[in-house]
């Protein structure tokens, strides 16, 4: 099962933003927001070492593979937007430019090392 997502929400105080080089007011952005979701499943490739069922009172167990998460899906957004077909317009850009950035991040290493104790 794959959870892995990334929210962020900013609210603009004073001062211009730039969004794919245009700028804007602070009031003309709103609340910004954005987020980043993967599909449901992500399947492991690993190797790993050690038996938990086995062994001494002490066991060492270790492994290392990648998880494919696939490509995210990405969204942006401003409450300006609604206002503004020019801030809609860069938002747009702005969120297939980060598509094409991220595009290929969809294996990530994965690393786990863990100690038990019987008792």
């Amino acid at each position: 099962m794959n959870q892995n997502r990334f929210h962020l929400t900013g609210t603009p105080d004073a001062g211009t933003y730039t969004i794919n080089g245009t700028s804007y007011t602070a009031s003309q952005v709103g609340t910004f927001s954005g987020n980043a979701t993967f599909g449901g499943v992500a399947p492991y490739v690993g190797l790993g070492w050690g038996d938990p069922m086995d062994g001494g009172r002490l066991t060492l167990m270790m492994n290392a593979g990648a998880i494919y998460e696939g490509a995210a899906n990405v969204s942006l957004a401003a409450t300006g937007a609604a206002a503004s077909p020019q801030l809609a317009s860069s938002l747009q850009q702005a969120r297939q430019s980060l598509d094409s950035r991220i595009s290929g991040y969809q294996w990530w290493p994965v690393m786990g090392i863990g100690l038990m104790y019987r008792f």
